[in-house]
């Protein structure tokens, strides 16, 4: 993983956590420092991956493999989205 500028940073960690991160780090004979680099970094990738999820969706994760489902699928996305979209004048009085 290459890295282009480093920043220094202070932080607290509950003592649990950091000794078992110091210990994965001396079990894997890296440094402390790229434990958390590359825990941070795979966290971070993980977020990325579902920050466009939308909750309904995730119980139909296997459907996309099903063409006529994943038509339904997204016809039904529409439809969510489009009733979002609209607004109940008599709601705001």
């Amino acid at each position: 993983m290459g890295v282009l500028h480093a920043v220094k940073t202070t932080m607290e960690l509950p003592d649990t956590i950091f000794r078992q991160t110091k210990a994965l780090a001396a079990r894997k004979g890296i440094p402390l420092r790229q434990v958390v680099v590359e825990a941070l970094a795979q966290y971070l990738k993980a977020d990325k991956e579902t920050a466009g999820d939308k909750p309904w969706l995730r119980a139909f994760q296997n459907v996309k493999k099903d063409q006529g489902l994943a038509r339904e699928l997204r016809e039904l996305e529409r439809r969510i989205v489009e009733s979002c979209e609209q607004v109940n004048p008599e709601g705001w009085e």
